[in-house]
């Protein structure tokens, strides 16, 4: 791997994690090398991840809190952020009653899981804790056939939350369709959180579209394309294009959706 971002380097690519995303920017003659490295993203991510780890405590205490979580957008600059200590209580991203917690707001934190919380967005957690699908679900994502069965199966026929029935109907063609052909695999590959794809409100899903993840607001549509050429060169992974059964062409933003207090929509009564 180190060779390869080598050979990426000398060849004029830029390779740094931008929000928990890869992003490269570089000239075209790059685009080979560039292709290379997305077929290799997870050890790309990996990779940077282990070049950095031992540059800041705090990336050491979310890892090891945390493993498996894509920190490499936390620099050897940033201090330890300490809040009001709190004797009594679990952590709110976690779980654990484990001490030191520090008060954040309205939550309880430790100081490791309040940077991740703050710096690595994709690394979201449901408003209240599942009884497991969701890691059934993503486990089953490398066979999409079968993650869109065990979808379909879930979610059932009757609307959930202040959906109708006809809406529920194209959203479940919506959610178990992109499942099935593999774009929420893609989706995950490339940075997604799944609360970003099926998290929405808690109570009223299809009132609060800002909350609503990307599936609950297809109506109909198709991804296109994720991830997007922005002005200065980079790559973001954070936007996919959708195609409308008109044909138009619509952007939808991961990063502009409201993430507080998501549910998945499968755990909406």
């Amino acid at each position: 791997m180190e060779q390869l971002i080598t050979e990426a380097k000398k060849a004029g690519l830029s390779v740094l994690v931008s929000n928990g995303r890869l992003v490269m920017t570089g000239p075209k003659s790059a685009q080979p090398i560039a292709l290379r490295l997305i077929d290799r993203k997870v050890e790309v991510l990996a990779f940077l991840q282990a070049q950095t780890a031992d540059q800041n405590p705090l990336i050491n205490a979310v890892l090891n809190r945390w493993p498996g979580a894509v920190v490499t957008n936390i620099t050897k600059y940033d201090p330890v952020p300490l809040g009001e200590p709190v004797t009594a209580g679990i952590c709110a991203q976690c779980g654990s009653p484990d001490q030191p917690l520090y008060r954040y707001g309205d939550d309880a934190l430790h100081a490791e899981c309040h940077a991740l919380r703050l710096r690595n967005a994709p690394s979201l957690h449901a408003l209240t804790p599942s009884d497991g699908f969701a890691d059934t679900f993503a486990a089953a994502l490398t066979n999409p056939l079968k993650a869109a069965s065990l979808l379909k199966d879930r979610l059932g026929v009757s609307p959930r939350g202040d959906c109708s029935q006809r809406l529920w109907e194209v959203f479940l063609s919506d959610a178990v369709g992109m499942t099935a052909d593999g774009t929420v695999t893609r989706l995950v590959d490339a940075g997604w959180s799944l609360l970003y794809i099926f998290g929405c409100d808690p109570t009223v899903p299809w009132s609060r579209m800002d909350c609503s993840g990307l599936a609950l607001t297809m109506a109909g549509s198709k991804v296109a394309l994720i991830g997007e050429k922005q002005w200065d060169g980079d790559i973001d992974l954070g936007v996919v294009v959708l195609q409308t059964p008109a044909g138009a062409r619509q952007r939808y933003w991961r990063d502009k959706q409201n993430t507080t207090n998501l549910m998945f929509i499968w755990d909406v009564g």
